[in-house]
């Protein structure tokens, strides 16, 4: 009994220790030993219930240290943490528990392979399906996916131009799968190796040598458009940004910052930086576009609608003549921006008011047809590859506008701002980046941060608009050639499995 509770300790801690693989950490090397350890409990395992056990304990532990900053906003003053304070051992109790289940259920089915290169293979394909239902079930949370580790190796992350961070998290648990297996063959336990299992580091070894090399002939200088952008950043934290009595200063702090040290084509303010709504307060709207020195400069800014029955949290696009275009954030976020099942869950929502904030329509291009033309995104929907972008018009760049402050000085901030960096390379467009209190960013479309503004600094960026590449393979076929992919693989174990015993 004592053996077992250590063995369970011991993967808890792999799984915990695992997530230092993601920013700001970047520990590949750690996370590679951890799921070494991992794969040595899991397909050692000798029966369902242990392999599903060793899946659960190593995703609980991964998820409660990598997502452990979800609970910050929770205690962002004395007031949230006396109204909320009592959920935040659900949201460890969420993000171990229920998230755990996302290793679990690929671990258990892995046993199903018999052999052990069947069974690699069975749990790293259902492994990538589950990060791919992670996306969407229950609204979805498709936060650190395994090939988010490679975020600052511009090398390797070059490769989700073509196969998506879903692919190279299949990538990379088939790198760390035939370490495992070296490990094991060299080390103690002796293990020895079948002819299809050599053939299989060959080809792993292979496949990462020709997806570094293909980084490499890849990347290439960040070349500019004549577009110049002013990224404001107030550095102030969550609980002055809506202090009543400093609401006022707060948007006179951001059209102070907006004059200095130049003019330039746009100027970005971040999510809800303006506590008004300049959508139907033309004397509020007026005073902010004062910030513009010409007549066919733009302020960007996020603001809070308030006209209809149900808020919205909005993006803005105006000029000295008014209202250009505005988006309505989409994907809201659960208990945050809204509370599912509010007629049965005795629960509010975290931000301010009673009310439900109302989704927009979903993916838009602004300013289409002109050099300026952009897909916007506000806080959380840059984690959802693919969906932001209108694929009928493609845009020239990609603006987020978020406020981090919520997460104070943790691993959350610069985990979103990975998230930016993917989706750069995915879509191949450069990614602007204005956070309340940082991270604010100018990414290039290889995933390069140009500019930056750190967290809980005021600062303002003056850059020019980094010009976009090409349309890249991953826009046009994700997610359905992935998924074909490891349905392939996952069938065709299963049907030799099958074969095998008849």
């Amino acid at each position: 009994m004592k053996q077992r509770l250590l063995t369970s300790l011991l993967i808890f801690i792999l799984g915990g220790l695992s997530a230092f693989g993601f920013a700001p950490f970047y520990l590949q090397w750690l996370s590679g030993i951890c799921f070494i350890g991992f794969f040595y409990f899991l397909f050692n395992a000798t029966s369902y219930k242990q392999a599903f056990t060793s899946g659960y304990l190593f995703g609980a532990g991964h998820f409660i240290v990598g997502l452990y900053w979800i609970a910050n906003a929770l205690m962002v003053d004395a007031y949230m943490l006396r109204m909320f304070g009592w959920l935040i051992p659900f949201v460890y109790l969420g993000s171990g528990l229920v998230m755990g289940l996302f290793f679990a259920l690929p671990a258990r089915f892995s046993f199903y392979g018999g052999t052990r290169l069947n069974r690699i293979l069975l749990f790293i394909s259902s492994f990538a399906v589950f990060e791919w239902v992670r996306g969407w079930i229950f609204t979805g949370l498709p936060w650190n996916k395994m090939g988010a580790i490679w975020v600052d190796t511009l090398p390797v992350l070059q490769s989700i131009s073509i196969i998506g961070t879903l692919g190279l998290s299949f990538l990379t648990l088939l790198l760390f799968s035939i370490f495992y297996l070296i490990f094991a063959r060299f080390t103690a336990l002796r293990i020895h190796l079948s002819y299809m299992e050599k053939i299989f580091i060959g080809l792993i070894l292979t496949i990462w040598v020709g997806l570094t090399s293909f980084g490499f002939s890849h990347l290439q200088p960040t070349t500019y458009r004549d577009t110049t952008l002013k990224i404001v950043q107030t550095g102030l934290s969550q609980k002055m940004k809506w202090k009543r009595s400093e609401l006022r200063n707060n948007f006179e702090f951001h059209r102070k910052l907006s004059l200095v040290p130049k003019a330039t084509d746009i100027v970005i303010w971040a999510e809800s930086a303006v506590a008004f709504d300049l959508l139907h307060n033309s004397m509020l709207r007026d005073e902010a576009v004062d910030v513009l020195q010409t007549d066919d400069s733009y302020l960007i800014t996020g603001f809070i609608s308030r006209s209809e029955d149900n808020p919205q949290n909005m993006l803005g696009v105006f000029n000295r003549q008014g209202v250009v275009a505005t988006y309505a954030k989409s994907h809201l976020v659960p208990f945050g921006e809204y509370v599912p099942l509010r007629g049965i869950l005795p629960i509010k929502k975290i931000t301010e008011g009673l009310t439900d904030f109302k989704e927009g329509e979903g993916a838009i291009t602004l300013l289409p047809d002109t050099d300026l033309s952009f897909a916007p995104a506000i806080c959380y929907e840059a984690i959802f590859a693919g969906s932001f972008i209108d694929r009928a018009h493609r845009p020239n760049w990609i603006l987020i506008l978020t406020n981090d402050a919520w997460y104070g000085n943790s691993m959350g901030p610069y985990q979103h701002l990975a998230e930016a960096q993917l989706r750069a390379v995915e879509e191949g467009l450069p990614v602007v980046r204005s956070a309340y209190s940082g991270v604010s960013t100018v990414i290039d479309p290889y995933g390069r941060i140009l500019k930056l503004i750190p967290l809980g600094v005021v600062g303002v960026i003056d850059s020019a608009l980094p010009t976009a590449l090409p349309a890249t393979l991953f826009s046009y076929f994700y997610p359905w050639a992935h998924l074909l992919i490891f349905s392939l693989i996952i069938g065709w174990i299963c049907w030799r499995r099958r074969y095998d015993h008849t």
